[in-house]
């Protein structure tokens, strides 16, 4: 699986539970994206909540910074609101 199919399938939520791993890693073959498994699902809740499609979460991916405790989220600016 390829990170953007993993990425899809994580939004269409069409993966079974206890998967999160097996996503992780195929979003990780992708060498641009150096996250740590809970930032990659912290910013796929980040999509998710903001309407992303594939390749506008990938982008994220490839942009995210995890949040410091007086952030309130990460910044979405370059990215269509829904």
């Amino acid at each position: 699986m390829s990170p953007l199919e993993a990425i899809q399938a994580w939004l269409n939520g069409s993966f079974g539970f206890g998967d999160d791993p097996a996503m992780i890693e195929a979003i990780l073959k992708d060498p641009r994206i150096d996250l740590s498994a809970q930032e990659i699902s912290d910013a796929i809740g980040e999509a998710v909540d903001n309407a992303l499609n594939p390749e506008e979460t990938l982008k994220l991916l490839l942009t995210y910074k995890p949040l410091d405790d007086d952030e309130d989220g990460p910044d979405l600016a370059g990215f269509p609101q829904r």
